[in-house]
């Protein structure tokens, strides 16, 4: 995509707006924030990266659009250090958020703020098969 697509724009502004809520962004990026009171807003939708190594093929089955995950920061992890495990709310694990898409949510989990993930599909004919969505509440 290219980065002056308005999609792009979009995508960068909510994010700063979402930084900025914690502190990690510039004041103007925190007055968007402020404006908009208690709203959950969906950040991101992605798929669950690893799941062929981990519990997904055992529990893919058993997941419905609408389900809570779990997210769990894992900065010890050896390959990213900003890394966030996807787990099922009954303790199975199914993977990360991807790489290419962890580190504003990331840094929202370091400053103590709640990001919350659920399922959006199961896809059981692709690697990506469990797709999920990334929310967060602006104070």
């Amino acid at each position: 995509m290219d980065a002056r697509s308005p999609l792009a724009f979009t995508r960068r502004r909510l994010f700063g707006a979402a930084l900025g809520a914690v502190g990690l962004a510039g004041p103007a990026a925190a007055a968007v924030a402020t404006a908009r009171s208690r709203r959950r807003l969906t950040l991101l939708e992605t798929y669950v990266a690893g799941t062929a190594y981990y519990e997904a093929r055992r529990v893919r089955a058993a997941l419905r659009p609408g389900e809570a995950l779990v997210l769990r920061r894992e900065p010890e992890n050896a390959y990213d250090e900003l890394a966030i495990e996807v787990f099922t709310g009954a303790g199975a694990k199914l993977g990360y958020v991807p790489r290419a898409d962890n580190e504003p949510f990331a840094k929202l989990l370091d400053a103590g703020e709640t990001v919350t993930a659920s399922v959006i599909d199961v896809d059981p004919h692709r690697h990506d098969d469990i797709h999920l969505r990334l929310t967060f509440r602006l104070a």
